[in-house]
């Protein structure tokens, strides 16, 4: 595994460039999320997606839809059809210092045709696709440069608890390891994201509070 060793405070512009080369190749990354390490991977490479699951050792049966991160609404827009209700509703809550918020939008099912992207491993059986756009400068800058929707699922394999010290990934990780490490150094617990689905914004229903 590569390991890049960053501040997420003080980080630098070569840091971003080198991670977002990294990450454009079929590579699995490990990435500091707003809540806890996760896996990433570019969303239209299928071999590192498919690899993110074999590091999870999940199970067809097990399968969780993963997150797409985005860095603006024009992204959201690619994939997922937003009214202006839930433009709205998102420009509020999706600031910098909030509590992270992952919401479920219907997905543009044609878009990711057109694209080659996996729809079973993004799209639930009702159009459902998880989307959150970071709170953190690190992750946003990464985003822009890379200049694509990066999936990202957490760091552990499927019914563990997730790993925050990066250190004990060689011995967490023994079959199958992640490609690259970015190392923001060990991560305090804290809570996961807000989860909605807006699909009926008359009826917002909350997934996890």
């Amino acid at each position: 595994m590569k390991i890049i060793k960053v501040d997420l405070d003080n980080f630098s512009k070569e840091n971003i460039e080198t991670i977002a080369e990294e990450i454009r190749k079929e590579q699995v990354v490990v990435l500091p999320t707003d809540t806890i390490y996760g896996l990433s991977a570019i969303v239209a490479n299928k071999k590192a997606i498919r690899k993110i699951y074999r590091i999870k050792k999940r199970m067809p049966e097990q399968q969780k839809h993963l997150i797409l991160l985005v860095k603006s609404f024009c992204m959201v827009r690619r994939y997922c059809y937003l009214s202006l209700k839930q433009y709205n509703y998102l420009k509020e809550r999706w600031v910098e210092g909030k509590r992270a918020l992952t919401v479920i939008l219907r997905g543009r099912k044609d878009y990711f045709q057109e694209q080659g992207i996996n729809l079973s491993e993004l799209i639930s059986d009702d159009d459902g696709v998880a989307v959150r756009r970071p709170n953190n400068k690190f992750l946003l800058a990464l985003l822009k440069e890379v200049d694509e929707s990066i999936v990202s699922t957490s760091l552990n394999i499927t019914g563990k608890e997730d790993l925050r010290d990066i250190s004990k990934m060689d011995k967490y990780f023994i079959d199958v390891k992640p490609d690259v490490v970015v190392d923001a150094g060990f991560l305090p617990k804290q809570k996961p994201s807000k989860l909605e689905d807006l699909r009926d914004m008359k009826d917002i229903n909350v997934l996890r509070k």
